[in-house]
C-alpha cells in the first residue's frame, strides 16, 4: 500500500483530470528545492528518489497488471524536479520550465516516445519522463541564454 502512495506523491495521481499535470507541481517544488544544494547532492538525492520509485512502481504495475497507470505520477515529479534543477532563480523560469517539460511529457518527441513506446516494466513508466526533465532544462537554459544575450 506504501508503494501506492508514494507513486501516486501522496494521492495526487487520483486527481481525475490532469493527474500527470498535478503531478508536475511538486516536482517544481522539490527541484526549487533542491537547487541551493551543491549539484552532486542534488543529483544523489534524485537518483535516491528514482530507485525507490522503481521498486515501488514495479510493485504497483504488478498489482494493477498495468503498465504506465494513470495514478502513477512519482514519474513526473521526479522528471519535473530535474528539470528545474538546470534553470536560474525566478518565477520566468519556473513557469517556462513546467511549460516545456509538459510539452516533452505529453507529446513525447523522438527519444521520449521512443522509451515510452519500447520500454516495458517500471523502467519505460519512469524513463520517458526523467529525459523530458532533461529536455525541459535544457530547453530553459537555452531560452535563458538567449534572452540574456539579446534582450
Amino acid at each position: 500500500m506504501i508503494d501506492r502512495v508514494y507513486t501516486s506523491f501522496f494521492g495526487i495521481g487520483f486527481i481525475k483530470k490532469a493527474p500527470g499535470t498535478f503531478g508536475s507541481l511538486p516536482g517544481l517544488a522539490l527541484g526549487y528545492f533542491l537547487s541551493p544544494f551543491p549539484l552532486l547532492a542534488s543529483v544523489g538525492i534524485l537518483v535516491l528518489l528514482t530507485a525507490l520509485a522503481y521498486f515501488a512502481v514495479k510493485s504497483v504495475e504488478e498489482r494493477l497488471s498495468s503498465h504506465d497507470p494513470s495514478e502513477v505520477v512519482i514519474d513526473e515529479v521526479i522528471g519535473q524536479a530535474i528539470a528545474v534543477l538546470w534553470i536560474g532563480p525566478g518565477v520566468f523560469s519556473l513557469v517556462l520550465v513546467f511549460c516545456f517539460f509538459r510539452f516533452f511529457d505529453i507529446l513525447k518527441p523522438g527519444p521520449i516516445g521512443w522509451i515510452d513506446k519500447k520500454v516495458d516494466g517500471p523502467m519505460g513508466t519512469l524513463g520517458d519522463d526523467l529525459l523530458a526533465g532533461i529536455f525541459a532544462g535544457a530547453s530553459t537554459l537555452g531560452v535563458e541564454f538567449f534572452m540574456e544575450r539579446f534582450f
